[in-house]
């Protein structure tokens, strides 16, 4: 009875799993592969496509041939995210330590400012406000810049910005300089 049945066609081509596995076996060359936007490889992705997969297993097996990832000077591997979890909270209280100083240095700094520099209360008040001020003018400025020029470049930028700060802070003789 079952001889009976016809048979649904049958492709000429293999089957999903021998074609990833020839794939594998047999890598697509990178300029055999098509260019394609973030969009189109999601899309073949998706479709199960081997082309992505056998791109990805080439270029890994490229760089474990040309000696492994070369990673910073402190590359941390955390076997538990609680421990990563816990350097992010140490880093973060840091932050807060520091800004903390900085408010310390300028309350410190507020008992001779205001009669060395000739001050108003008006102006030793924004004198004082300015840091979170430029706390908040940094994080604007800056979250731009890194993505217009890179991580690298606006750390460089943000490091320029606080050392002329701090100089011009430092040679301020009275408060249209300061």
């Amino acid at each position: 009875m079952a001889d009976s049945v016809s048979p649904a066609p049958v492709e000429p081509t293999m089957s999903k799993k021998k074609l990833q596995e020839a794939q594998l076996e047999n890598p697509v060359k990178a300029n055999t592969i098509p260019a394609m936007d973030e969009a189109q490889a999601l899309a073949v992705a998706q479709a199960g496509g081997y082309e992505i997969d056998a791109l990805i297993n080439e270029m890994e097996a490229e760089l474990e041939a040309a000696g492994g990832l070369k990673t910073g000077f402190f590359h941390l591997q955390f076997t538990d995210p609680r421990h990563f979890t816990w350097v992010i909270v140490a880093f973060a209280s840091m932050g807060g330590l520091l800004s903390g100083l900085d408010q310390s240095l300028i309350s410190g700094a507020n008992l001779y400012l205001p009669k060395d520099l000739h001050l108003t209360t008006e102006q030793n008040s924004l004198v004082n406000s300015a840091m979170p001020l430029g706390a908040v003018g940094g994080a604007l400025i800056l979250g731009t810049c890194n993505e217009m020029f890179g991580r690298k470049m606006a750390i460089i930028i943000s490091t320029i910005l606080y050392t002329v700060g701090g100089a011009l802070s430092a040679g301020a003789m009275n408060y249209g300089t300061f």
